[in-house]
């Protein structure tokens, strides 16, 4: 009898895995095919997530400024003429994008113009619309920009061969179509290089090797150094994806590259204040009022310290 009852239970239990296992797959079945997923955002107004469709951005209430960009914007006739060959190589293209965004919304209707005028296949182009909350900064629901260090947007990434050849990050370096047949020739240099060399490094040697070999870094770093903002910008999208000692990191690289930054000395202290080290953000609050004796911000974070 008690063996009896113990095949029977795992005859259940067999069952009952077997029905999970059935609901997990389901799941994310149903996740991976969401597309045009919306949310209204604490402003009122309405933001695509994740997976989306050239057909709903040309809808309301996103076409108020996708299609009058797009219509509006006239691509360099040679320019495309040219790309019309070059571009028939390129497996695909996706956009990171955020429908909150001012770039996005300037650049991502010139890049589909762009394109249709070129020819391009739609079926190849993947649009994924980033979140801006902070919790969820610079991410979609199925985190398809994962390791690929997207720290501004729009992104625009072209494959071949399985490979990347090449992205336009926020703005073309010259115009869309001039930056993607640069692309697609090899032959080109994209914006934001001081935040593309602190992600490779942190790949390939991690961040305790960065701190190890501060003096050797910030000697490569310093001629790539333009704007403080270019750093603060990507360890954000360290933070609120858990990697805090990467981005602790990157901010005090950001402090020694841009020493006379009243804004280097505060994106730190922020960070340092919201992990609990009152006497490292205080030092950083001091710095910024040496140059900016009149910083509020500096002197709001001292405030929360007394």
């Amino acid at each position: 009898m008690q063996g009896h009852f113990l095949c029977l239970a795992k005859k259940n239990m067999r069952r009952y895995i077997t029905t999970l296992l059935l609901l997990l797959i389901l799941h994310q079945t149903a996740v991976s095919q969401v597309m045009d997923q919306e949310l209204l955002d604490p402003n009122g107004t309405v933001t695509l997530l994740g997976k989306s469709s050239y057909k709903r951005l040309k809808e309301a209430p996103f076409k108020d400024w996708f299609v009058k960009n797009e219509e509006s914007y006239v691509a360099e006739v040679d320019v495309t003429r040219k790309l019309k060959k070059k571009l028939n190589s390129i497996d695909s293209i996706t956009i990171f994008m955020g429908t909150w965004c001012g770039d996005s919304k300037r650049e991502v209707p010139r890049l589909t113009r762009t394109l249709q005028e070129a020819g391009f296949d739609f079926e190849k182009v993947n649009i994924i619309c980033l979140d801006r909350r902070f919790n969820f900064y610079k991410q979609s629901p199925q985190h398809e920009e994962s390791g690929l260090n997207i720290h501004r947007v729009p992104t625009i990434l072209l494959h071949k061969g399985g490979e990347e050849l090449g992205r336009i990050i926020e703005h073309p370096v010259a115009t869309i179509e001039e930056d993607l047949l640069a692309i697609s020739d090899g032959n080109y240099t994209g914006n934001y290089p001081l935040a593309h060399r602190m992600d490779e490094i942190l790949a390939e040697d991690g961040y305790q090797q960065l701190l190890a070999q501060k003096d050797d870094y910030l000697k490569e770093l310093k001629p790539l150094a333009d704007k403080s903002s270019e750093l603060t910008t990507y360890a954000r999208t360290l933070l609120t994806t858990w990697r805090i000692p990467e981005s602790v990191a990157v901010l005090e690289f950001n402090q020694q590259l841009f020493p006379e930054s009243e804004y280097a000395h505060l994106h730190l202290a922020s960070t340092y204040l919201m992990l609990g080290k009152k006497t490292e953000a205080t030092a950083c609050c001091q710095k910024a009022l040496a140059i900016n004796p009149d910083s509020q911000a500096a002197r709001g974070m001292m405030e929360k310290m007394e």
